[in-house]
Parts: C-alpha cells; sequence; structure tokens
C-alpha cells in the first residue's frame, strides 16, 4: 500500500488515520437472508420460465435445450453471487483518511472522495457488531446487507455530477470500535457538518 500512496497523494497531502476491515464472515447474519433471498429468488424464476418453456416446445415438438435452461439460471445466480465477489474485495482493501479526502487503495491502485464531496456522513453497525462508515444520500440509505457492496464498489456520482457536487455513495465497512472512534475524529476536523447531519437524520 506505501507505494501506492506515494503514487496517489498530492504534494504536502497527509495521512491522518489508516486501517483495514476487522475480520468478517463472508455469509454472516447480515447478508446470509440477501443471499438466500437471491438464490430463491432465482430458482423460482428459472423452475418458472423452464416449466413455460417446456409447455411451449411440448406444443411445437422441439428438444428442450437444456443448455439455455441452464445458462438461464448462471445469469440468475450472478447477483447473489455477487456477495461472495465483494467480501473478498473488502478483505484485500486498505482505507485511507488523509487531511484532504477519504480513500480505498486495493491492488496498487486508489479510489477516493475529497471532504468537499461529502455532504452526509455516519457510522452505522449492523447485527454482527461492524461499524461502517456511510457517506452520501444512497449509502446511508442502504439496508445493512448492503454495506460490503458499497464498499466493494467504491464512489458513485462521483464522475458525471462534477467535482463539486456531493457524492451518492462511499462508505467504508467493517471497522472495528478502535478504528472507527479513530476515524470519527479524523471526520470531526475535517467535515464535521456532513457527520452532523448524517447522524441526526
Amino acid at each position: 500500500m506505501e507505494e501506492a500512496l506515494k503514487r496517489i497523494l498530492d504534494e504536502g497531502e497527509t495521512v491522518q488515520w489508516a486501517g483495514r476491515a476487522e475480520p468478517f464472515q463472508t455469509m454472516d447474519k447480515t447478508t446470509r437472508p440477501i443471499f438466500v433471498c437471491g438464490v430463491v429468488t432465482a430458482l423460482a424464476i428459472f423452475i418458472a420460465v423452464t416449466a413455460v418453456y417446456r409447455f411451449i416446445i411440448a406444443r411445437t415438438g422441439a428438444p428442450f435445450q437444456w443448455v439455455l435452461a441452464l445458462a438461464l439460471l448462471l445469469v440468475l445466480l450472478v447477483k447473489p453471487m455477487y456477495i461472495l465477489l465483494d467480501a473478498g474485495k473488502v478483505r484485500k482493501m486498505h482505507y485511507v483518511a488523509t487531511d484532504r479526502r477519504l480513500m480505498v487503495v486495493s491492488g496498487g491502485e486508489g479510489r477516493w472522495v475529497d471532504y468537499k464531496r461529502i455532504d452526509r456522513a455516519a457510522f452505522k453497525g449492523d447485527d454482527d457488531g461492524h461499524i461502517s462508515l456511510l457517506c452520501g444520500d444512497r449509502a446511508l440509505r442502504a439496508k445493512a446487507g448492503k454495506r460490503r457492496e458499497i464498499a466493494a464498489i467504491g464512489m458513485v456520482g462521483g464522475d458525471r455530477s462534477g467535482e463539486d457536487h456531493p457524492i451518492e455513495s462511499f462508505g467504508f465497512y467493517g471497522l472495528d470500535q478502535e478504528s472507527a472512534a479513530a476515524l470519527r475524529s479524523v471526520l470531526e476536523s475535517r467535515c464535521p457538518a456532513a457527520l452532523t447531519a448524517g447522524e441526526n437524520e
């Protein structure tokens, strides 16, 4: 991470805090219901579409195409599988707060948001005891089971909105109490109004 930071940091920019997600289970109490719901929904759609398909081809005499049916099932299972992919991404991430911005560093690359782009922020816990820093309206409205995905995606609403427009979503997932407290002190000094607005809603 140190080499990546040397490339990313501007001249005179200093790191105020750095950390990573604490160890977490991929299928914990918070994400398991979303995964199960996604798989059950995918299977229900697959069964319904396959039944209609079999009925239609039975009337035409054409052979049943199992390859097409299995391809459909794989497509339907993509969304719930993202829970597994997001967990892998988050485990590789390093979270950094400088005197100018928040950033995620992973694989030698960085994604960041300047403090001036954060209009609302809050620290929120989940049923597994993990704390997330959530920035932006979309992140603050998201259910607990989506917070890992928010961290994995990075900033939403940044590129198309212009440098002065507030971001829609950015976050750090899986902070422990000590890390959250240290990061909170940075935000209280850099964007106190955003923290107040986000935690008082």
